[in-house]
């Protein structure tokens, strides 16, 4: 007796609209934060080189560029975002004082923050691992 074999080889039908967008808006944030990433790990190293050099001026100012905006960007995104969580409640959760519309407007006021304080984080992430390995080196390294 023949086995069948199974087409491997099947066409997956294609992502709906949603799928799209998200895979878009993946590749934007993977972008960006890459971008981030490589402005301030150059900057970094560039602040890293010109140490010991007639540029000590650019080095020092570059560090304390990037020491300042780490605290200042999660001070930012705290105050923007009223904290550190991004969870939205359900209109059950709210107190029962509010109306219905209240309760609404407070649910659309909390997206509409977490949206704003979204790209912060875009910089934010990048900046806390370049400081800690500055820190890491400086501790262990020097």
């Amino acid at each position: 007796m023949k086995r069948k074999r199974r087409n491997t080889n099947k066409k997956t039908a294609l992502p709906d609209d949603t799928t799209k967008r998200t895979a878009v808006q993946n590749r934007k944030t993977l972008l960006c934060l890459a971008a981030s990433c490589i402005f301030f790990v150059g900057l970094y190293f560039a602040a890293f080189q010109f140490r010991d050099t007639n540029y000590a001026a650019f080095s020092m100012v570059a560090e304390a560029v990037l020491y300042l905006l780490l605290p200042g960007l999660f001070l930012a995104y705290v105050i923007i975002n009223r904290g550190i969580s991004n969870d939205v409640p359900e209109k059950d959760q709210l107190t029962d004082e509010l109306s219905e519309a209240e309760k609404e407007a407070l649910i659309e006021e909390i997206k509409r923050r977490h949206a704003k304080a979204k790209p912060l984080l875009y910089f934010l992430f990048p900046l806390v691992f370049i400081v800690g390995f500055d820190v890491v080196y400086t501790i262990f390294f020097t």
